[in-house]
């Protein structure tokens, strides 16, 4: 889902990184949740619609490539970017970057898997509660009728992504956490990238 997300918003990317290494790919995964997340966010905030449900997670999901992708000029970048070899093989480094850190993880929970210490509990409650709910703001799992009040934005991210692919709670938050890692980490090297390049470039 993550590799899917990345492909969809990687022409937006791919516009504003445009003659730098990989097209700025590292940053692709997260821009593409943060732009369907968000506008589910605000919908339901504002109360315009309880849209913080499984259809309008697919629907957000389906209109993110083809926006990105349907637009000219955001196309045009990311087929440029596609057709120099040496972007393909650092968009394909960063891939395995994300994939190893994000296995590295997933293995080090797998070992561990219990949800003990620390802020666990409330995380784990927080992400049942706007799994079961199709609105914002969520309903406080430990104060019957009324809504959580605390920031809760990354806690809605990884429940909006376990209730459109459907995991069950338990397992999605084990890899809600390997994931909150893995995704700055690909983010950071991505950055990181962008300055050498940026630097190689001056010098050029």
């Amino acid at each position: 889902m993550f590799y899917l997300y990345g492909l969809a918003a990687f022409p937006l990317v791919a516009y504003f990184f445009r003659g730098f290494v990989s097209a700025g790919y590292g940053f692709s995964r997260s821009l593409g949740i943060l732009l369907t997340t968000g506008p589910v966010w605000l919908i339901s905030y504002l109360g315009i619609w309880k849209s913080f449900n499984r259809p309008m997670t697919l629907v957000m999901f389906i209109l993110l490539p083809i926006v990105c992708w349907g637009i000219p000029k955001t196309r045009h970048a990311a087929l440029t970017a596609l057709s120099d070899m040496s972007n393909v093989y650092h968009i394909v480094f960063e891939e395995a970057v994300f994939i190893v850190i994000m296995a590295f993880f997933c293995f080090c929970k797998g070992m561990y898997p219990m949800i003990n210490g620390e802020e666990k509990f409330m995380n784990y409650a927080f992400m049942n509660s706007m799994v079961r709910y199709d609105g914002l703001p969520a309903k406080d799992p430990w104060l019957a009728g009324h809504s959580i009040n605390y920031y809760y934005f990354g806690q809605y991210v990884f429940s909006y992504l376990t209730k459109m692919i459907g995991t069950s709670p338990a397992i999605a938050y084990n890899l809600s956490m390997c994931a909150a890692i893995a995704l700055p980490f690909a983010s950071a090297f991505s950055l990181g990238q962008l300055f050498i390049d940026a630097v190689r470039q001056k010098r050029d």
